[in-house]
């Protein structure tokens, strides 16, 4: 199911249909950055080239988590999550 949102970029008016769960990354990425989804947005927004403006925030919310799980992998943190679990379990 998609949600449909109107959210301001750059001043401007839009809407944008995503999946709640992309929606609630959004709003943590913001949160986790101290700014509104407004502001994330127009940030994506002024860099996202020719890309339509909700496929570069779903490419933006998955790098942000992968650069997220990398920092951890430098501590060694989530390889030891995937060492203390069962074969063939999955993290979810």
């Amino acid at each position: 199911m998609l949600i449909c949102r109107n959210v301001k970029v750059d001043g401007r008016r839009t809407s944008l249909r995503m999946e709640p769960e992309l929606w609630d990354a959004a709003q943590d990425i913001a949160q986790r950055r101290a700014m509104t989804i407004h502001s994330l947005l127009t940030e994506i927004d002024q860099t996202r080239g020719e890309a339509h403006l909700t496929g570069a925030l779903r490419v933006y919310i998955v790098g942000y988590y992968r650069r997220l799980v990398r920092g951890l992998d430098s501590y060694g943190m989530t390889r030891a999550v995937e060492r203390a679990m069962p074969a063939g379990a999955t993290i979810q």
